[in-house]
C-alpha cells in the first residue's frame, strides 16, 4: 500500500488564503520544501507532493528527487458568477502551468484542459465556501464536472467532509442524469456516479504534514499511484480540522516569521522569549525555562535600558499584568495542572492560552472597575488599554473557531438534495440557554429552570449554560468555572462572573449546539452572542427585565444613564435572530426603539394548573405564621429595584388596620432593611413546591410594585 499526503504547502505559497494572515502581513507558509520532503520520506511516505497556491516553485526546487510529484493548488472560478473554487493538480509541467494560468478564470475551460492533458486533479475541500458564494447548485455542478474529490482535509471541518462522503456514496446514474438535465452540463467520466477520493493535510506550518494522506494499493511509482487515484482506488486517511490545531498552525507561522525577520539582529536575551514561545507551541509549561535564559534576558533588559521603560509602564497595563502573572510561583502550578488534563500538544497549547488570556484579562478588567468605583474614570482607562493587545492575542483563537464553523444552511441543503435527508448534526435540535443568573431568587432564574425542565420532559435537547462561583452540580446545567467575580459599580450587591470565553467556544463546538438562547445581556449573554456570530449559529433572546428603567432607578433618575442603557440594549438585541418579550407593551416599545417588527415575538407563557390551584388554600397557612385578617402577598426577589420601598410605605400607612397583614416570600439583599421597616410584616424566606402553592392559594391579594420587570 503506497501513501502520499496530496495537499501540502510550503514557503512558495506566499499569498495567504486565510484572512487573518493577510491582515497581519504574514505569508501563507514558511515551511521549506526540502525539509517537508525529508520529513515525509523518513516517516514512510512513498511519494511526496507540494501543492502551493498557483505556483510550481516547490516543484522546481525538488525536481528530480525520488518519489516527488510536482503539484499545485489552483484557484479558479465559475464563469457565471465568479464563485471561487480550489483544485488540486499533480504531475504538472512548466508548459502546462503556463496554460493553466491563462485558463484559471474559467473553471469549465480549465477542467477541460486538465482532462485533455491527462493531468490528475481533484476538487479541494468541496463544501468550504472560500469566498462566501458557494451554493448547493455550485456543488451539484462540481459533481458533474469533476471525477475526484478531497474527502478528508486536515484543516477544514470534519462535518463538511462527512456530508461530501455521504453525497458521493448516494450518487446513482439516475441522480447524475437528473443533475445534467437540470444544469445543462455533460457529466465527466465513463461512470460519472463513481468518484475518486483523496485526503491531504493542507498543512501550512510543517507541524501536521502527513497526518492526513491518500493510499493506493499496488502503486509502484508516481504514475501508477495517480492512475489509481483517477480510477477511484484511492482511500483517504486521517482526521479533519480542529480549532486548536488550526490556531497552533497560525501561531507557528507567526513565530517562524518573527524569528526569520529578527534573525541574528535579536539581542541575546531574546532567546528567553523564543524559548517561552517554543514551549507554548509544543504544549509545555511556558514558565519553566532555565536560569541561564532568565539571566541573559535580565542583562539585556538592563543594558538596553528597556527595564526603565517597563517600570514606567502604566500600572495595570498588559506588560506589567503579564509579568506579575507569569512571575507568580502559583502560576507554574496552575498551568501544570492544565497540562496534565490534556494529551495532545495542540490541545495543551489551547488550554494554556485560554488560562493565561482569561486570568490576565480579568486582572485588567477588575483594576479598571476598581478605579471607576472610586470615581476615577480617567485613571481607569489606563489599565484598560491593555485590553487591546490582549484582544489581538485572542484574535487567532476566535478566527480559528470562525474558520471551522458549520455552514448549516449550505451543507444541510446539499445533503437533502443528494441523500434525501439532513444529518442529525445539521438539524436544529441542540439548544444552549445562556444566563448570568441561575442560583439567585429572581424571576429570570425561575423562568429558565421551569421552561428548561418542561422542555426536557417533552424531549427537547436543551442545556443551561452559565458561569457561577457557588453553583452546585445539577442535571441539565453546564457551569463554566468563572475566571473571577466582579461587582457592578453603584450596585455592589449584584455579582457578575467573568466567564472563560475560549473554553465556552470550545464546548459549543465540541457538543454541536445549533442554537443559543440568551436570557441576560451580561458577560454570559455577550459570550453567547460572540459564539453565535463566530460559529454561524441561530441566536435568540428573552427580554426579561427593563434594564434602562432599572439603570434609571439605580442612578436615582439620571436620564443620561438610562439613555446609555438603551444604547447598549439596542446594540445587543438588534444582532439577534429573534427577541421574545413578555407583553404587547414591550413589543411596541422595542419597535419604537428601532427593532424590526418581524424579529419580535411575545413569549408564550404557561401555568402549572395542578400546582397553582385554589384547592391548596388553607386558612391556617398564614394564621400560624402570625397573620391577622386578609393577607397581601408579595413573591419575588427582595431587592430595592423591585420598588419595595413603595410597598413598605403603603404597609406602614396601614399598620394600624388589624384586618390586613403584609407577607413576603423570597430572599434578597434588601431583606434586612425591609424587616427593619416593617417589623409587623411576615417574612417566610424562599418557599418551594407544596408550600409555595399553599402560600399563593391562601393569600387574598397579590402585589408586585416593580416597574423594571417586563
Amino acid at each position: 500500500m503506497s501513501k502520499c499526503d496530496l495537499h501540502l504547502h510550503s514557503r512558495y505559497s506566499n499569498r495567504p488564503s486565510e484572512w487573518i494572515l493577510r491582515k497581519a502581513g504574514l505569508p501563507d507558509s514558511l515551511s521549506k520544501p526540502s525539509q517537508l520532503y525529508e520529513s515525509l520520506r523518513k516517516r514512510g511516505h512513498d511519494f511526496v507532493t507540494i501543492t502551493d497556491h498557483n505556483t510550481l516553485g516547490a516543484a522546481r526546487e525538488l525536481k528530480g528527487r525520488e518519489g516527488f510529484i510536482p503539484g499545485l493548488e489552483i484557484t479558479t472560478y465559475f464563469p457565471e458568477d465568479r464563485c471561487k473554487v480550489h483544485l488540486l493538480a499533480w504531475q504538472v509541467d512548466e508548459s502546462q502551468f503556463v496554460e493553466i494560468e491563462k485558463l484559471r478564470p474559467n473553471l469549465i475551460e480549465l477542467g477541460a484542459f486538465l482532462r485533455k492533458e491527462g493531468i490528475v486533479h481533484a476538487v479541494a475541500h468541496p463544501l468550504i465556501s472560500v469566498d462566501g458564494r458557494m451554493t448547493a447548485d455550485h456543488f451539484e455542478k462540481l459533481i458533474l464536472l469533476f471525477s475526484v474529490f478531497e474527502t478528508i482535509n486536515g484543516l477544514r471541518s470534519p462535518l463538511a467532509e462527512e456530508v461530501v462522503r455521504a453525497c458521493l456514496d448516494a450518487l446513482t446514474p439516475e441522480t447524475i442524469w437528473a443533475l445534467a438535465e437540470k444544469h445543462r452540463l455533460d457529466p465527466v467520466g465513463r461512470e460519472p456516479w463513481k468518484k475518486g477520493r483523496v485526503g491531504g493535510s493542507n498543512d501550512h506550518c510543517g507541524l501536521y504534514a502527513g497526518q492526513v494522506w491518500t493510499e493506493v494499493a499496488g502503486a509502484k511509482d508516481a504514475v501508477s499511484f495517480l492512475r489509481g487515484v483517477t480510477e477511484g482506488k484511492g482511500t483517504a486517511h486521517g482526521t479533519g480540522g480542529d480549532p486548536a490545531r488550526f490556531v497552533n498552525g497560525l501561531f507557528h507561522i507567526l513565530f517562524e516569521f518573527v524569528r526569520e525577520k529578527v534573525g541574528q539582529r535579536a539581542p541575546r536575551g531574546s532567546a528567553l522569549l523564543l524559548r517561552i514561545v517554543n514551549r507554548f507551541l509544543a504544549g509545555e509549561n511556558p514558565v519553566e525555562v532555565s536560569f541561564l535564559d532568565k539571566a541573559r534576558y535580565a542583562v539585556e533588559m538592563v543594558t538596553s535600558g528597556r527595564i526603565f521603560e517597563f517600570w514606567k509602564a502604566p500600572e495595570g497595563g498588559l506588560s506589567k499584568e503579564l509579568a506579575n502573572y507569569l512571575g507568580n510561583p502559583e502560576t507554574r502550578k496552575v498551568l501544570q495542572r492544565v497540562l496534565e488534563e490534556e494529551k495532545k500538544p495542540e490541545r495543551r497549547s489551547f488550554r494554556l492560552a485560554s488560562k493565561v488570556i482569561n486570568d490576565v484579562g480579568f486582572r485588567i478588567v477588575t483594576r479598571f472597575l476598581d478605579r471607576v468605583s472610586k470615581g476615577d474614570v480617567l485613571a481607569g482607562l489606563e489599565p484598560l488599554a491593555g485590553v487591546i493587545p490582549l484582544g489581538l492575542a485572542t484574535a487567532p483563537y476566535l478566527y480559528s473557531f470562525h474558520a471551522l464553523r458549520v455552514n448549516r444552511e449550505l451543507w444541510g441543503e446539499v445533503a437533502e438534495r443528494l441523500t434525501g435527508r439532513r444529518p442529525p448534526e445539521l438539524k436544529n435540535p441542540r439548544k444552549g440557554w445562556c444566563t448570568d443568573t441561575l442560583e439567585d431568587v429572581n424571576g429570570v432564574a425561575r423562568t429558565i429552570r421551569t421552561m428548561a425542565a418542561v422542555g426536557r420532559r417533552q424531549g427537547a435537547d436543551l442545556t443551561i449554560l452559565t458561569s457561577r462561583p457557588d453553583l452546585k452540580p445539577e442535571e441539565g446545567v453546564i457551569n463554566f468555572s468563572p475566571v473571577g467575580v466582579f461587582m457592578i459599580p453603584e450596585y455592589e450587591l449584584q455579582r457578575l462572573s467573568f466567564p472563560p470565553i475560549l473554553e465556552f467556544l470550545d464546548h459549543v463546538v465540541r457538543h454541536g449546539y445549533t442554537e443559543l438562547i440568551l436570557s441576560t445581556p451580561g458577560p454570559m449573554g455577550l459570550t453567547g452572542l460572540l459564539a453565535a456570530k463566530l460559529l454561524g449559529l441561530r441566536v435568540s433572546a428573552i427580554y426579561h427585565t427593563d434594564f434602562p428603567q432599572y439603570a434609571r432607578f439605580l442612578s436615582e433618575d439620571d436620564p443620561m444613564v438610562e439613555g446609555m442603557a438603551w444604547n447598549y440594549m439596542h446594540w445587543f438585541y438588534s444582532q439577534l435572530d429573534r427577541v421574545y418579550v413578555n407583553s404587547q407593551k414591550y413589543l411596541d416599545r422595542w419597535v419604537e426603539k428601532g427593532l424590526p417588527r418581524e424579529k419580535l415575538a411575545i413569549l408564550p407563557r404557561g401555568l402549572e394548573t395542578e400546582v397553582f390551584d385554589l384547592r391548596h388554600r388553607h386558612p391556617e397557612f398564614w394564621k400560624k405564621r402570625g397573620a391577622r385578617g386578609k393577607v397581601v402577598l408579595y413573591v419575588g426577589r427582595i431587592s430595592k429595584e423591585k420598588e419595595l420601598n413603595f410597598l413598605a410605605q403603603v404597609a406602614d400607612r396601614m399598620k394600624g388596620d388589624a384586618s390586613v397583614s403584609f407577607a413576603f416570600v423570597g430572599d434578597g439583599p434588601f431583606l434586612p432593611e425591609l424587616k427593619a421597616k416593617l417589623p409587623q410584616a411576615l417574612f417566610t424566606g424562599p418557599l418551594h413546591d407544596r408550600e409555595l402553592s399553599e402560600a399563593y392559594a391562601s393569600a387574598d391579594l397579590f402585589v408586585f410594585p416593580s416597574t423594571t420587570d417586563t
